[in-house]
């Protein structure tokens, strides 16, 4: 699904105004009628709070058509009503013809403001909208404030008042919505945390945008979710398994395999044709038992052992790399990864340890003339950037797309909203899986599905979305059976297959 900026939302309702002749207040009306279609039929009384921009005109619009529907409606206005101009003005005049109780905030009393907040069981936000830049202070702080402490049913229009809405960000307060109704398009403070906490549920309505102008715009966002799995290609009833790809895990340390075998087993659960690990001789038995459709390749400490193998192997005979999960930070991981990068060609997915030592030099990842896939969490991008994880968690887009951009790689961020970058500022954020993902071994899985697609001959930014949601619908649909305290990243790679085969059901 597309999100939009604010700014582009303004363009587009401009464009739709002059090149189709639609008039701003016909936009309005359908977004007011919209809403009222969403609003609770059984509703004693409705409370709508209204600002004096266009979300206010929104507001005033939903007034008015709730109550010609029969609806007991009261208006609460804030701001100075002499500032109310174009639209909203339109719509604020209309209101003013029928007959019913509209107040303004300045000149309501304590105990009006209680009466109209405590007798409502629907509110109506409709205070800022996708305006909100700026703290909230003053009378919008105090309404805001009273809509949160209300027991009534919120609803807030476009994006809950306060959050910002091209990053999410709570401009000092904001209105917890239980339903925010949204027009043509989400927003990215709709989605992105804190603001999309702001909402317990985000529903996209159509207010009569044409298609042509939506074609027309460029969109640098998109959400990753069910849909997003339509992009995946089918199987080739022709193909053998070099079809498939044959991918390299670099992965595993000294009598540390389970990080390959995790990663592996999901390449294989994605459906690569054939993987090959190159590990620790201390791991070749136990990855040998647990994973037999594998190819184990080991190396000792020795870095003879290591020139060897790089040359019985042949790096660039393989469709893609994985290198870090589980490898640890030796002298002997340092040097896996040091000919990796210089290999020209293979697309090199980095993940765990391959991203700790990397953080110690990120200029090699310019020197590299292979595509590189990145696929930190929090704490490891905080390592690669030297900013606390604070700072990153507050701009997880901001952060994956300067690191993407500054060094020429596709970036996963993984969080509670993981985004994917490439270095041209595409992005995607992600809008499923669970906190029971938070466990040991899931992003050994993720990196595991990535390479997989990577060496079934996918770009490596389509990869990666589509691996965020491969291994976030997974993790869901396991979630459905385990509950969120006893996932495990073995129950995401058993649930990918379901996935797959859900998704080319629905493909037919």
């Amino acid at each position: 699904m597309i999100i939009a900026k604010s700014n582009q939302m303004v363009m587009m309702d401009q464009r739709t105004i002059k090149d189709y002749a639609i008039p701003g207040v016909v936009l309005m009306e359908h977004a007011a009628m919209a809403v009222c279609d969403i609003v609770p039929k059984h509703s004693q009384s409705i409370l709508v709070v209204c600002g004096i921009g266009n979300n206010g005109g929104d507001g005033f619009a939903i007034a008015r058509n709730l109550i010609q529907r029969g609806q007991n409606v009261t208006v609460l206005g804030v701001g100075n009503p002499s500032h109310l101009k174009n639209d909203a003005k339109i719509m604020y005049d209309s209101l003013a013809h029928i007959e019913t109780g509209l107040f303004w905030y300045d000149v309501c009393s304590e105990k009006k403001l209680d009466l109209l907040f405590q007798s409502c069981d629907v509110i109506v936000d409709a205070v800022f909208g996708t305006g909100c830049n700026r703290v909230v202070s003053d009378g919008y702080l105090e309404v805001i404030g009273r809509m949160n402490r209300a027991k009534a049913y919120v609803i807030s229009v476009d994006i809950p008042s306060g959050v910002n809405s091209d990053n999410g960000k709570i401009m000092g307060i904001c209105v917890k919505a239980n339903l925010t109704v949204t027009f043509t398009l989400p927003k990215l403070g709709n989605i992105l945390y804190p603001g999309a906490r702001a909402s317990e549920v985000l529903k996209v309505v159509d207010i009569g945008i044409p298609q042509k102008v939506l074609e027309d715009f460029v969109f640098e966002y998109e959400t990753i979710d069910q849909d997003t799995l339509r992009r995946l290609p089918s199987r080739k009833t022709e193909g053998h398994k070099f079809t498939y790809g044959k991918v390299l895990m670099i992965a595993g340390s000294k009598d540390m395999s389970g990080a390959a075998y995790l990663s592996a087993m999901a390449a294989y659960r994605t459906g690569t044709g054939l993987v090959e690990i190159l590990t620790h001789e201390s791991c070749r038995i136990s990855l040998q038992c647990a994973l037999p459709e594998a190819i184990v390749r080991t190396y000792q400490d020795e870095f003879e052992s290591l020139e060897k193998i790089f040359e019985s192997i042949g790096l660039e005979s393989y469709d893609a790399i994985l290198i870090g999960p589980g490898l640890g930070q030796s002298d002997v991981a340092l040097r896996l990864l040091d000919v990796t990068l210089k290999q020209p060609t293979v697309p090199i997915i980095l993940d765990a340890d391959a991203l700790n030592l990397v953080s110690k030099n990120v200029d090699i990842l310019l020197e590299s003339s292979a595509p590189i896939i990145m696929t930190p969490h929090i704490g490891e991008m905080s390592r690669l950037t030297k900013f606390p994880p604070e700072a990153i968690l507050e701009n997880t887009v901001e952060f994956a797309q300067a690191f993407s951009k500054s060094n020429q790689v596709m970036t996963v961020l993984k969080s509670h909203r993981t985004v994917v970058c490439n270095p041209e500022g595409y992005t995607c954020i992600n809008l499923c899986g669970n906190d029971g993902m938070a466990t040991a071994g899931s992003g050994d899985v993720l990196a595991g599905v990535i390479t997989s697609l990577v060496g079934q001959g996918l770009d490596p930014y389509l990869s990666s979305v589509l691996g965020v949601a491969i291994h976030s619908l997974s993790g869901d649909v396991a979630c459905e059976s385990e509950g969120h305290h006893g996932l495990m990243a073995k129950d995401i790679i058993e649930a990918i297959p379901k996935i797959m085969m859900k998704n080319e059901q629905l493909k037919g």
